[in-house]
């Protein structure tokens, strides 16, 4: 038994037997030593109080406890549960009020009464439903360290004034308009007024201050000159498109734009062919020089496409090519020499097979033939 503690003990602790060998085994102080020492380190480190909370308490996985662990310490649970009783009060599913703790665990630490409770009775009292308040919760984490008086109630009164639809209040607040610093009404109000002297419709501008709020926070200056190059382009202030104009055009410094001018210049496209591609797809001009070039090298070399059939329907570019583009690829022509179906790879016919849903494509493609054609499968996960 002793020489078996020994080996063990002997990369650890040789330094240690060097200054005992003159003790024996009998000796009941290097028992004590080895009881203290070695003995201890095979027994089971038992969970800390934070993990078994967060596991039997909020529902946490094991594993995520445990990341958890090592960011909160829960010296009482008088706190936390105070917080899960308000959470659930709202109805809050116990997998929603998980979700919560994972992503915002500081949450089990703050005060229930003076900083939880009054921020979710606002929004309750707003109409949000406990699913909702929980999604406000977990997409903008900042929430709860914002003040309730100086902060959030002056952002929603704000985003009133031009959103009445409650789903895209919910949709504002769930991009974090709250957690903006800058004065909103002198800010983006401003910009709003620039917006509207332009023509750009009332749906359009709901749309940028529900789904890219950033945009309005730009210098006016700022604003003006890329509303003025978007129209300059050939967008219309009043078509739905130049929203996504102005978010391509405003999303991109100008070093960066010019760098995917270049790109797309050096793959042997015309500045007209560019603009002609940002107008039927602008976000195509926020994909990286990378992606487009391999999704024109694809088209053109593989496919025999010309340049000027990627611009019939430039937004091929953005879809993915690894994961889309190709598996569906192999699958047609898989099929195609097998004389299953008759179908032209040109851009009249397979742009909307690529935009088709993954369930569709499955449907028509590869679930309709894979008994006849196994092979059909092997072709869409790329092993052939």
């Amino acid at each position: 038994m002793f020489s078996f503690i020994r080996r063990a003990l002997k990369p650890h602790y040789c330094n240690r037997f060097t200054e005992l060998k003159t003790c024996t085994f009998h000796d009941m102080g290097f028992l004590h030593y080895l009881q203290n020492h070695h003995l201890t380190s095979f027994s089971t480190t038992p969970s800390s109080k934070t993990v078994d909370y967060l596991v039997h308490s909020c529902g946490l996985s094991l594993k995520t406890a445990q990341t958890l662990d090592k960011k909160i310490n829960l010296t009482t649970t008088e706190k936390p549960d105070l917080v899960l009783s308000i959470l659930r009060s709202y109805e809050m599913s116990n997998a929603q009020v998980a979700e919560i703790v994972s992503r915002v665990p500081s949450i089990l630490k703050c005060d229930p009464d003076k900083t939880l409770k009054p921020k979710t009775d606002f929004l309750h009292g707003l109409g949000f439903s406990g699913p909702e308040i929980a999604k406000i919760l977990i997409c903008d984490r900042s929430f709860l360290r914002r003040s309730l008086e100086r902060r959030i109630i002056p952002g929603f009164n704000f985003l009133k004034k031009f959103i009445s639809n409650h789903d895209h209040l919910f949709r504002a607040l769930k991009n974090r308009i709250s957690q903006f610093d800058e004065d909103l009404d002198g800010v983006m109000g401003m910009n709003i007024t620039t917006l509207r002297d332009y023509g750009v419709q009332e749906c359009s501008i709901v749309w940028i201050l529900v789904c890219q709020p950033r945009i309005l926070l730009v210098k006016n200056d700022r604003l003006k000159e890329t509303v003025e190059a978007v129209i300059k382009m050939g967008f219309v202030p009043s078509s739905r498109m130049f929203r996504y104009a102005v978010r391509a055009k405003a999303g991109v410094c100008e070093s960066g734009w010019e760098a995917k001018w270049q790109g797309y210049r050096k793959l042997g496209f015309s500045d007209e062919e560019i603009v002609s591609v940002f107008r039927k797809e602008p976000y195509c001009l926020m994909s990286s020089v990378e992606k487009i070039r391999k999704g024109v090298e694809f088209f053109t070399r593989k496919l025999r496409w010309k340049l000027g059939d990627i611009c019939e329907c430039p937004v091929i570019l953005r879809l993915s090519l690894e994961r889309r583009i190709v598996p569906r690829c192999n699958v047609l022509e898989l099929l195609n020499s097998k004389g299953i179906i008759e179908f032209n790879m040109n851009v009249c016919s397979l742009p909307a097979v690529l935009k088709l849903s993954d369930k569709d494509f499955l449907k028509k493609f590869v679930n309709k033939y894979k008994e006849a054609l196994p092979e059909v499968l092997k072709a869409y996960s790329g092993r052939i």
